[in-house]
């Protein structure tokens, strides 16, 4: 059972998966109410709520009654087609081949089949390189398969997280079907009828199904019907909402019998047949939509639907978002509580502000139900801290933090992107979309990390999915910014309109980074009328940093920062703020604070204030010492380096091969090439 759940949603769950008949809402109703001890009468929206999102019921529109998913599929026949390397081979690679026609929550691996004698079709692992196995996963996700492939081994984890983990082979487990073969006198062609024995537990029986010819008229009748199945019920109610695996459930169960009872081809085959229908991916995960019709159009369509729906009147918190067309829970939301504890902070309206922060704000219909929506958080928030175990979460909490940063980033990102009045081309469009997409991607994979039964190995496999997602993430934000953000973001410009004595004042400054032992620091000239987000980009040419993490100012006891990074509400805008506004006075310091998870602090002395007498050479870097550590570094094992060396005298440390990077050679031509770049862009 999924711990994540909420008391209903979990009740409601149990009944479904128990229940061997259709059941209507009102006896859902009477069932959850004795489980939970609630009056019925208060339960009926939230428990038609929870069956809307049990993934082990159908609705059943014309009769208004649900049907328990393995109840629909008991005994339903569906086909499987092996490649020639399987018949050749001997062995069947079950796959993405079992969607939709196996419970999501069973892994194909742990399956049973069997063939129409009852004879046991046993297992065996064979090796295949990741890019050999394209044809038997491609109607799964990389998350998915990613995740199939380490329920297969730990070991395949590691060897994805290598470099050319795609090259190497991989542990997984096929289906020994070479006595089966033989036995029935299968032949290249030919395609294995399941028998669904079990849709919740995963049982299946094998019987062999013999070739047809390309034109037989069954064929085309059978793929002709799901065609009208699909293009008028699941792409007209549905649109591209819903995964692959949804479209072709709701297919079967809404298609007449003979789709599921008699099949005539296999999913594959079907794609083949149809000239109007196309497996296409929106931001990764795959879907069946119509040919020469981009789904991203249709998924901004829907998107605006659901934004205009109705008020909330639900009593749960995916209710309450879900009804105002939000497309987060309470299980994203219990990410960021986790989060905040494994960061050794206990405020919940402090995960609340972050949660929201680029995210819709939702415009709730009285106080009532604000102060109801408050307090189902904050349940939440008391069972989770009462649960959680910071020893045990150690791993999946760094993961988890890593996650929500670059999430908290790209959704803030996509927000600013709105006030921004540009019309995008339809490829552009497309990738907004896809953005969208892979923010939603990155949620279910952080999601997952809320399982207190995550192994470390499992935790590491899901940092190294998140480190692949920050990669295409920002990947499509360099190619989306130049037609998105020029007139949101500017880039670093010279202040022409200063008024008074602030367009003259330049400020020398020493910039030392604060690490005992590390003799790092530069003396810089900078404009007064250059803002202190200027000042940022200044400080890490520089330094030689590359900006990959947040930073912070503190100046007389306030703090400046990009606000579309930070979770402080408290922190100034540095866009907004000049040097000359807040700087103090001769001799005095301030901080400035880089990558928050290694804390490299700089103290920013101002030596002096001068006269701008010459526009040339600012920014200008004057003299410095050291190089600064490597930018991902380890701050404790780099501080602990330094201490060990801190009695070694200069000379002897050109000898070490490790030696820490303070003690390199500056090469100040190259700092201020990288200032004068700055300057010009």
């Amino acid at each position: 059972m999924n711990n994540n759940l909420s008391p209903i949603d979990e009740a409601v769950h149990l009944y479904s998966g128990g229940m061997d008949q259709r059941f209507n809402l009102k006896t859902a109703v009477g069932a959850v109410g004795a489980q939970l001890a609630e009056t019925p009468s208060g339960l009926e929206n939230a428990v038609e709520a929870a069956l809307a999102r049990d993934p082990w019921v159908f609705f059943d529109f014309q009769k208004q009654n649900y049907v328990p998913r393995h109840l629909f599929f008991k005994y339903k026949k569906f086909l499987i087609m092996p490649t020639e390397e399987e018949v050749a081979g001997g062995f069947l690679i079950p796959g993405h081949r079992l969607i939709p026609f196996l419970s999501r929550l069973v892994h194909p691996g742990d399956c049973h089949f069997k063939s129409s004698d009852r004879q046991a079709i046993p297992w065996k692992k064979t090796a295949r390189c990741l890019r050999d196995l394209d044809v038997y996963f491609s109607l799964y996700n990389t998350s998915a398969v990613y995740h199939y492939l380490f329920r297969e081994s730990h070991v395949n984890g590691r060897i994805l997280e290598e470099a050319d983990g795609l090259k190497k082979p991989l542990s997984i487990s096929v289906l020994d079907m070479a006595a089966w073969f033989y036995a029935v006198n299968f032949q290249p062609g030919d395609s294995i009828q399941v028998t669904i024995d079990d849709w919740k537990r995963g049982s299946f029986t094998f019987a062999r199904h013999e070739k047809k010819p390309a034109n037989d008229h069954l064929v085309g009748e059978w793929c002709n019907h799901l065609e009208e199945v699909v293009r008028e019920v699941v792409f007209d109610l549905l649109g591209p909402v819903t995964d692959l695996y949804e479209q072709l459930a709701l297919a079967f169960f809404l298609g007449a019998d003979s789709l599921i009872h008699k099949p005539q081809i296999h999913v594959g085959g079907f794609l083949a047949y149809m000239e109007d229908i196309m497996l296409t991916r929106l931001a990764g995960e795959p879907i069946f939509w119509m040919r020469g019709e981009p789904p991203e159009e249709a998924l901004l369509e829907f998107s605006d639907l659901a934004g205009s729906l109705g008020q909330v009147t639900d009593d749960s918190i995916n209710g309450v978002l879900s009804q105002h067309g939000l497309a987060f829970g309470d299980d994203e939301l219990e990410a960021y509580m986790r989060d905040e504890l494994y960061n050794h902070r206990d405020n919940l309206e402090s995960v609340l502000h972050r949660y929201f922060k680029g995210r819709p704000q939702i415009d709730f219909a009285n106080s009532e139900q604000e102060e109801n929506f408050h307090m189902l958080c904050q349940n939440l928030w008391e069972k989770v801290s009462r649960q959680y175990n910071r020893f045990v979460d150690q791993i999946p909490g760094r993961s988890r933090a890593s996650g929500l940063k670059i999430l908290d980033e790209v959704l803030v990102w996509m927000r600013d992107q709105d006030q921004v009045e540009m019309t995008l081309s339809n490829k552009y469009q497309r990738q907004f979309v896809e953005l969208s997409g892979m923010a939603t991607i990155l949620t279910e994979i952080i999601v997952s990390l809320n399982d207190p039964d995550l192994s470390r190995e499992e935790a590491a496999v899901v940092f190294s999915g998140i480190e692949q997602m920050d990669i295409r993430i920002k990947a499509t934000i360099a190619a989306l910014r130049p037609r998105l953000t020029a007139k949101s973001r500017p880039a670093f410009r010279v202040i022409q309109g200063g008024k008074g004595e602030e367009k003259k004042k330049v400020y020398q400054l020493k910039v030392e980074l604060e690490e005992r032992g590390s003799p790092v620091w530069r003396r810089l000239r900078v404009r007064g009328d250059c803002s202190l987000a200027e000042l940022h980009l200044v400080i890490q040419a520089a330094m030689g940093w590359t900006d990959d993490h947040h930073h912070v100012f503190q100046i007389n006891g306030c703090l400046f920062g990009n606000q579309a990074q930070t979770e402080n509400r408290d922190c100034l805008s540095e866009l907004e703020t000049l040097l000359s506004q807040v700087l103090p006075a001769e001799g005095e310091p301030f901080l400035y604070e880089y990558d928050f998870r290694n804390s490299w602090r700089h103290l920013v002395v101002v030596e002096e204030i001068n006269e701008l007498t010459d526009l040339q050479g600012c920014p200008e870097c004057l003299e410095g010492q050291g190089n600064r550590p490597a930018e991902n570094a380890n701050a404790p094992e780099y501080r602990q380096r330094l201490k060990v060396l801190a009695d070694s005298h200069q000379s002897e440390l050109a000898d070490l091969e490790e030696a820490p990077q303070p003690f390199g050679e500056l090469h100040m031509d190259a700092i201020n090439l990288r200032l004068k770049r700055l300057s010009s862009r």
